[in-house]
């Protein structure tokens, strides 16, 4: 009974501190909006009434306040559905990328963009449907993408993903 208990102690402090499947569900989600699932309605209904929006080829983008006056959090939509969230973070104290990427695992994919010549990349989880716009060096993740599950290729197709590559490639300055 002792190794019973021992036993069935381990696997729920593993399960409490994991997380139900529920809690890693709105992990990724952002105010429980969750890109290729959520509906416009379901988005207005979580997230209020957005600041702006812009139609564009790949849909519609409506932006919400953030932290910081001069910055939206994105939310793209596609025949109905939220499509890619890009939110912006403005509390580097609190959220460092050592920290998200040690919370959410060690499967990450390294992904260039137009900054990475200065520290910034993307750390991308493409089959969980998130990844963290960051400064290495710094430490500091400066936006969350949400997208629905994919792969790298997929991730890199999202038009929001223009210019990023799985293979650095510095620009010509």
């Amino acid at each position: 009974t002792v190794v019973v208990a021992a036993v069935s102690f381990f696997v729920y402090r593993y399960m409490a501190k994991r997380g139900s499947p529920a809690q890693q569900e709105v992990k990724k989600a952002w105010k429980g909006v969750v890109p290729g699932q959520s509906s416009v309605n379901e988005l207005y209904r979580k997230a209020g009434t957005p600041v702006s929006s812009s139609q564009g080829s790949s849909g519609t983008t409506f932006s919400y306040p953030t932290k910081n006056k001069y910055w939206t959090s994105d939310v793209s939509v596609f025949q109905d559905k939220v499509a890619f969230v890009r939110e912006r973070i403005f509390a580097p104290a609190e959220i460092s990328l050592k920290k998200r990427l040690e919370e959410t695992g060690k499967n990450w994919t390294k992904i260039y963009g137009p900054d990475s010549q200065y520290g910034s990349f993307l750390f991308a989880y493409p089959a969980l449907g998130t990844a963290y716009y960051a400064d290495e060096v710094h430490d500091v993740v400066y936006e969350i993408w949400h997208f629905p599950p994919t792969t790298i290729p997929g991730l890199l197709a999202l038009p929001q993903a223009q210019g990023f590559s799985a293979v650095f490639q510095p620009r010509p300055d």
